[in-house]
């Protein structure tokens, strides 16, 4: 039985691992066809920690639909404001090389997450 360390310290190396594929295979995909991103905020009861998760669909040529979790990472100690939160997706889309004008966000109606895709907000990210 694995501790919850090591199992953690398991999905990271995986993940580095797999990432610079999923950024290849995002940046061709991109040359075709759309993607679709959803992104959350939420809290852990237990330890009262935040973390925001990012997931990217899209139907490659063969019309089948892919995803894959861009991210999900401790928020830090900031607050979840609208700025905040619209900063840390923006990081996310860079370290992925994606344009925000190339994408559709999909989120909860949550009053900060929906106030970091709107407004001036959107007319930065292109959302």
């Amino acid at each position: 039985m694995f501790s919850r360390k090591t199992a953690a310290k398991c999905c990271l190396f995986e993940f580095i691992a797999v990432k610079p594929y999923i950024k290849s295979r995002l940046q061709d995909t991109l040359q075709s066809t759309s993607l679709s991103l959803t992104a959350d905020l939420w809290t852990d009861e237990h330890r009262h920690c935040s973390y925001v998760d990012v997931h990217v669909f899209w139907v490659d040529s063969d019309f089948l639909m892919r995803h894959a979790t861009l991210t999900i990472r401790h928020f830090g100690s900031e607050r979840q404001t609208a700025t905040n939160i619209h900063q840390e997706f923006n990081n996310v889309l860079n370290e992925y090389g994606i344009k925000p004008t190339s994408i559709t966000t999909t989120t909860h109606h949550d009053s900060n997450i929906a106030a970091s895709f709107t407004g001036e907000f959107a007319k930065d990210s292109g959302a």
